[in-house]
């Protein structure tokens, strides 16, 4: 007979926790989120969305080595937990500046996400870093075919026009991102 170890009601605080620290952060309140994310890992430490929103409030605090530490915990306890990926990609191409580790992170996220604009328009943020105009338009543009709502992409398809001295065309790009509302 196989035990069961798992904990469901810790489980359960954790999530609740996870989801007030959440609030938290939406309001500007990040130490009173990193407490309830602290106390719902003591709960139940293989809760991975905690310990990524975890790091990212250390990483919006400028704590980048503490954000690594505890997004590789997330991805440890759930290797394809997408957004603790595209934040360590989001850390080594910021913080860091290793693009190149980044991307890495970033194409993670397509192994197992094929169709994530987000992670696309990040890796079309690489190739602008590099000075690679062509793919990071490319990339840029397969963002927007799976998400026009999000603006970065217009942003980075407009800039890197600039960068190519198309003027028109970037000025093109970025009236066609704005919205109305």
């Amino acid at each position: 007979m196989v035990q069961d170890d798992f904990d469901r009601s810790a489980f359960d605080k954790a999530v609740r926790n996870f989801e007030k620290a959440a609030e938290c952060c939406s309001q500007g309140r990040f130490a009173a989120a990193k407490d309830l994310l602290l106390k719902g890992i003591k709960a139940c430490p293989e809760h991975s969305e905690s310990h990524r929103l975890l790091g990212q409030i250390y990483f919006q605090e400028g704590e980048s080595e503490k954000a690594v530490n505890t997004v590789l915990e997330a991805l440890r306890i759930d290797p394809k937990n997408m957004w603790a990926l595209i934040l360590m990609g989001n850390i080594f191409a910021k913080d860091k500046d290793k693009v190149d580790v980044a991307e890495k992170y970033y194409k993670r996220v397509l192994e197992y996400y094929p169709d994530n604009a987000i992670a696309i328009n990040n890796i079309a943020g690489v190739y602008l870093q590099r000075g690679d105009y062509e793919n990071g338009i490319k990339y840029m543009q397969k963002s927007l075919e799976l998400d026009s709502t999000y603006l970065n992409s217009y942003y980075g398809l407009a800039l890197a026009y600039y960068k190519k001295d198309n003027l028109n065309k970037a000025f093109e790009i970025a009236l066609s991102s704005t919205s109305p509302y």
